[in-house]
């Protein structure tokens, strides 16, 4: 499903994704949000750019589409979301992506 966080369950943490972050994708409920964040993060699109974290995490980044997402070593999504400089303070999404 979702990864958890310390406060918020797979299912609590994946619909607060989905609130701040579904419309982005076009998807129309939670479940929609989760199906498209793990088919991009499972079967990445040509050009996605693809590192791993020493926890084990898989980050990607596909410019052409703007889409960011993290999976979790179970599998799990962590996140999914198209950046934006404005909010995440790096000059451009790719110099975003490499410094995670």
């Amino acid at each position: 499903m979702w990864t958890a966080t310390w406060n918020r369950t797979p299912v609590q943490n994946a619909f607060k994704h989905f609130k701040d972050h579904g419309a982005d994708f076009g998807a129309i409920n939670a479940l929609d949000y989760v199906r498209r964040a793990r088919n991009f993060l499972l079967n990445p699109p040509a050009g996605t750019l693809t590192k791993i974290r020493p926890n084990g995490d898989v980050v990607r980044y596909n410019s052409a589409t703007n889409t960011f997402g993290v999976l979790a070593p179970n599998g799990s999504p962590r996140t999914f979301y198209k950046p934006d400089p404005a909010a995440h303070g790096f000059a451009t999404n790719l110099d975003y992506f490499h410094a995670q």
